[in-house]
């Protein structure tokens, strides 16, 4: 007789938990629950696993973080870009050029440390300069030493890591409060209570109507209890053998 398979609830890492979960209440939602006889603990699964869906992505952090990190890499490295034509522009043959490049020495050298300085206080600082390089006097020395498309990057990528981070940041004050062990005690009873009521309803009504629903619920189940597995052996594999000779 055919019956929802346990699964390591317990055991099972955060984006796992979730996962089966999500899914098991796809395959309720897709299978009827009125059929399912899980029409009246639905809505209690679904109000449950969306707090846990937001503890889950509290916990990992905001996928906004990687964008902005990556911004301020490509930030630095075009400012250094400006730096080396700051530089080639002082040796150059053409007065005109050594004396752009010396009006724009003057001004990186108010931020000579700016390099050094915390992600915070580069956003500030980075803002700054750009404003003073795009002064009519500014401009046209970062014309003269070729170093208009490079200025004009720092500009852009500067302005997106603050639209990303002030976003990121409202996102953050708007999450409610939580933790993702508090949001699984609150989901897994549900979880549990639903599966007792489909297997006892094959015991009482017999597979028809369920068969599918149970099978493709076990397929996931499997497919995680596999992985566990896999995850395992890995560990283990990567362990320090014991020194027998101790």
């Amino acid at each position: 007789m055919m019956k929802i398979s346990s699964a390591p609830l317990s055991r099972l890492r955060s984006s796992q938990h979730l996962f089966l979960m999500t899914e098991f209440a796809r395959l309720v939602l897709e299978h009827d629950p009125k059929k399912l006889d899980l029409e009246i603990l639905l809505p209690e699964l679904q109000q449950a696993i969306a707090v846990e869906q937001v503890a889950v992505k509290a916990e990992m952090g905001s996928p906004l973080t990687q964008t902005i990190n990556g911004l301020i890499i490509l930030r630095e490295k075009y400012y250094k870009a400006i730096l080396k034509l700051i530089d080639n522009g002082l040796d150059h043959f053409d007065p005109t050029v050594v004396e752009a490049a010396k009006k724009l020495e003057r001004l990186t050298n108010k931020y000579s440390n700016i390099l050094g300085k915390t992600k915070t206080e580069k956003i500030t600082d980075f803002g700054e300069l750009c404003n003073e390089l795009q002064k009519p006097e500014s401009v046209a020395a970062v014309a003269k030493i070729s170093a208009a498309e490079w200025a004009l990057k720092v500009f852009e990528t500067n302005t997106e890591a603050i639209r990303l981070i002030n976003q990121r940041d409202a996102e953050e004050a708007a999450r409610p409060e939580g933790n993702v062990h508090d949001a699984r005690l609150a989901v897994d009873p549900i979880y549990i209570s639903m599966v007792d009521r489909v297997n006892a309803s094959v015991i009482l009504k017999g597979e028809a109507g369920l068969k599918e629903f149970i099978s493709q619920l076990n397929v996931k189940i499997n497919n995680i209890k596999n992985t566990m597995a896999q995850q395992e052996g890995a560990k283990k594999k990567d362990a320090p053998a014991d020194d027998t000779t101790k």
